[in-house]
């Protein structure tokens, strides 16, 4: 199983070069079984919550809560499995992209993922790694258990903190890849 870090999860929904290219990964592979855990979910989420309570004006509120401009509204997320490649019109940037996918679109993204829940021997595994590793990110930490007791690989470019734990698998997807 592979488990797509949040930042692996938003170069595919930005559809950017780095989305593409993990795109073009996850198409090579066979059996394929690829997730995200609840804590990427609660991350973009807030992230979302945080640009609603920016948002001053009525159309900024509008475009907060549902979807980017009406001319980029296909699925930006598309299905994980071999076959379902999608994508998105080059009709926006990507940071409008990024900005303007509202909480409704991300609702109907994560449709399409399966998501793997925090349950007690993930918090188990938690607590343990925050004792061994003070130092990272308690989200980033939370993904690694997940990860660790669904005996997974780890989609994300964050090797800096990820690699720190050693027991981890860990790949960088958003780099160029050779077939």
């Amino acid at each position: 199983m592979y488990i797509l870090d949040t930042d692996h999860l938003s170069f595919i929904q930005r559809n950017g070069q780095e989305g593409k290219q993990i795109l073009a990964r996850l198409a090579v592979i066979e059996e394929l079984e690829v997730a995200v855990t609840v804590i990427t979910y609660e991350e973009q989420v807030r992230g979302r919550l945080n640009f609603l309570s920016k948002a001053r004006t009525l159309d900024e509120q509008i475009l907060a809560y549902t979807n980017f401009k009406k001319e980029c509204n296909s699925v930006l997320v598309p299905p994980l499995y071999k076959g379902g490649l999608g994508g998105v019109e080059e009709c926006c940037t990507i940071l409008e992209k990024w900005y303007y996918q509202g909480l409704q679109q991300l609702a109907l993204d994560y449709q399409s993922i399966v998501i793997i829940p925090f349950e007690r021997a993930a918090a188990l595994e938690h607590q343990r790694l925050r004792k061994m590793y003070p130092r990272l990110g308690n989200m980033d930490l939370k993904i690694a258990a997940i990860t660790l007791i669904n005996n997974a690989t780890s989609i994300a470019r964050n090797k800096s903190d990820f690699g720190q734990v050693l027991e981890l698998r860990i790949e960088d997807w958003s780099a160029a890849y050779n077939q």
